[in-house]
């Protein structure tokens, strides 16, 4: 089971994160300077895999953005990780260059994406294709709802 899935910049500042247990905010702050610390400090050439508290938590690097994700101890780190790379892979597909300033303005994408994959912590959806249209066309509709205008002549891949 995922507790949540945070992606942060080179400089430890949260761009997006999903929660998947009710955490008081205290906890958050202390889990995000916590797990930045320790992630700061390794060597690049060292595992990607921790031990915090009474979770693993697992991250990936992808140009400037770290995500990480805190797993239960009992699950497997390889597949998290493999998770982690099927969640960036479904998001490129929506935002042509994943990295700070297009994860920030697209944080709506994001969260839907990440809503569409999981339910309550555990993966509901794994075809990044299947998640990817589903996102798409909701941000289509969005697009024509909010604007009144066709789908016929727009790209809205990115039209947050």
């Amino acid at each position: 089971m995922f507790h949540f899935i945070i992606a942060i910049n080179n400089e430890g500042k949260p761009l997006v994160q999903k929660w998947f247990e009710a955490f008081s905010e205290k906890e958050k702050k202390m889990y995000l300077r916590d797990i930045w610390a320790t992630m700061a400090t390794r060597n690049f050439s060292a595992c990607n895999i921790l031990e915090y508290k009474d979770f693993k938590v697992v991250y990936a690097k992808y140009s400037t953005v770290f995500f990480v994700c805190a797993i239960s101890k009992d699950d497997n780190e390889l597949i998290s990780l493999s998770i982690i790379d099927r969640l960036v892979r479904a998001l490129s597909h929506l935002i042509p260059k994943i990295c700070e300033l297009t994860l920030e303005e697209n944080f709506r994408t994001v969260h839907h994406l990440i809503d569409e994959m999981f339910c309550a912590g555990e993966l509901q959806e794994s075809s990044i294709y299947l998640i990817g249209d589903i996102v798409f066309n909701q941000d289509t509709l969005e697009f024509e709802e909010v604007k009144g205008v066709g789908a016929d002549d727009h790209d809205f891949r990115n039209i947050y």
